[in-house]
């Protein structure tokens, strides 16, 4: 009897236990959604899932046999991963000539008999691919080769095609508590003393808790939100945002800006203990809203390209 080795993954409890009890029966679906918000590990869960239709140990995947050690390696050849890029989509790619890690290389692979007997797929931001995109992976997850297993990943399937969705086992999953993101960071650096902190800041996701840990990076979003603070407070003066805001990985720093004033009003409406450094403060918690809303403003401007330090300014500057 095969079992899923679920060891280092903390929270889900109720769809790995789901996963899991797939695993045990041998009963592979051929097309799974992952929703979710993002970074709370869908696409861990994802490749533990797939791992275990290659690896032959009772629990898997094992990492140490031929085939986890090349899925490791991204050379097992009847596994592939369709991931966003850097404009965070997964292209459609050319009809003729399809690009590697377009939906069209990846119908163009899938259209060749496996060397295993199996395909193991994932499709990290389906929610992200065009609708003509969405259209030419229809007919693969309808009709796909023998022995294939698809996990699509998203934020929300409100954006997939319903035809596509009609056609998944959908898995909804929830953000992390922050038990299961302390836990995790915890191990990580148990010494670190804000783990706390950033366990509160991370809005249920593992992935934003993880960046915070990196060097500096909690110092240099206080450094940003104190900026955003003092000039609000003022209401004059010169608006010095860092251009570090614009560094790649900037949307996650907007999160951490919307986590952060998100829990400062938390704290400010229920009078709960203040954890946040004192000089981050407003007097007024309506001014902490206003800042959120336009916070919520600028990241959704990215999916068209704005350049979030001045679109910021500018927002600010009209407050």
């Amino acid at each position: 009897m095969k079992l899923l080795n679920i060891r280092g993954i903390n929270g889900h409890i109720r769809q790995l236990r789901y996963i899991s009890t797939l695993v045990k029966n041998g009963n592979y679906p051929q097309a799974i959604l992952f929703s979710g918000p993002a970074g709370i590990g869908k696409k861990l869960i994802a490749e533990r899932f797939l791992g275990s239709i290659f690896c032959s140990s009772d629990l898997s995947p094992c990492f140490e046999c031929e085939s986890c050690s090349q899925m490791k390696a991204g050379s097992f050849p009847d596994y592939f991963a369709l991931l966003k890029d850097d404009k965070g989509k997964i292209p459609v790619g050319d009809r003729e000539k399809p690009s590697s890690g377009s939906v069209r290389w990846l119908i163009d692979k899938m259209s060749r008999t496996s060397i295993s007997g199996s395909y193991g797929i994932i499709i990290d931001g389906v929610d992200t691919i065009s609708e003509v995109g969405q259209n030419a992976l229809l007919k693969t997850i309808e009709e796909p080769p023998a022995g294939a297993s698809i996990v699509l990943i998203a934020e929300s399937s409100s954006l997939i095609l319903p035809t596509i969705v009609s056609r998944c086992v959908e898995i909804k999953f929830n953000s992390l508590s922050h038990g299961d993101i302390l836990e995790t960071v915890s191990s990580v650096s148990p010494d670190f003393a804000d783990n706390s902190l950033i366990a509160a800041l991370s809005g249920g996701s593992m992935e934003t808790a993880l960046y915070l840990h990196g060097d500096g990076v909690l110092e240099e979003v206080f450094k940003i939100s104190r900026i955003l603070r003092d000039y609000i407070e003022d209401d004059s003066g010169y608006l010095n945002i860092p251009n570090s805001i614009n560094d790649p990985g900037n949307e996650i720093v907007l999160t951490l800006l919307i986590n952060i004033f998100s829990y400062m009003h938390k704290e400010l409406c229920c009078g709960d203990e203040r954890l946040l450094p004192p000089a981050l403060y407003f007097d007024d918690e309506m001014r902490v809203r206003e800042l959120i809303k336009i916070l919520l403003a600028v990241r959704k401007g990215l999916k068209n390209n704005l350049n979030i330090k001045n679109s910021l300014k500018g927002m600010i500057y009209s407050f």
